[in-house]
């Protein structure tokens, strides 16, 4: 059993998080990127992210390791896209649920966490629907997920 924490993001997680994006197998599975980024495109995303102060971005790390992270991206008031990544040797350990669980009662309630899982990747739609969303939506590339937060 691992015991996780999640952290805001710092400024030093940026070389870290563009490893992350450019693991080949996280770009497969991404909607609209299909290869890898420079860490100039990425410097600046990663600016412009942490400048919008809507947008929270959360380091998975247990010990002194980062494993992973959960990026809620702000859509509108209390609402926001999720994009969760775990390290693979992290995977298939209930990290990843634990983890959104975390995140979750760190929102509002009322909040709207929507997902969109690319259809080829269906242990992605099978982890959300697990973790209590909805597939309200999809089309020939996509499932799209949805969960209302409810905490007391």
């Amino acid at each position: 059993m691992y015991e996780i924490k999640l952290r805001k993001v710092i400024k030093k997680d940026k070389l870290v998080l563009y490893n992350w994006f450019n693991d080949t197998e996280n770009i497969k599975n991404k909607l609209l990127t299909n290869s890898k980024i420079t860490i100039e495109e990425h410097s600046l995303w990663f600016k412009n992210f942490i400048e919008n102060k809507n947008n929270v971005l959360w380091i998975i790390h247990s010990k002194n390791y980062l494993i992973g992270q959960i990026r809620l991206d702000y859509i509108s008031k209390q609402k926001y896209e999720i994009d969760i990544y775990l390290e693979k040797k992290y995977r298939s350990k209930n990290i990843a649920s634990d983890a959104l669980t975390k995140a979750e009662k760190k929102l509002l309630s009322g909040s709207i966490i929507i997902s969109k899982v690319k259809k080829t990747n269906e242990r992605s739609l099978r982890f959300f629907i697990s973790n209590g969303y909805i597939s309200y939506f999809q089309n020939d590339k996509a499932w799209f997920l949805k969960k209302e937060i409810k905490n007391n």
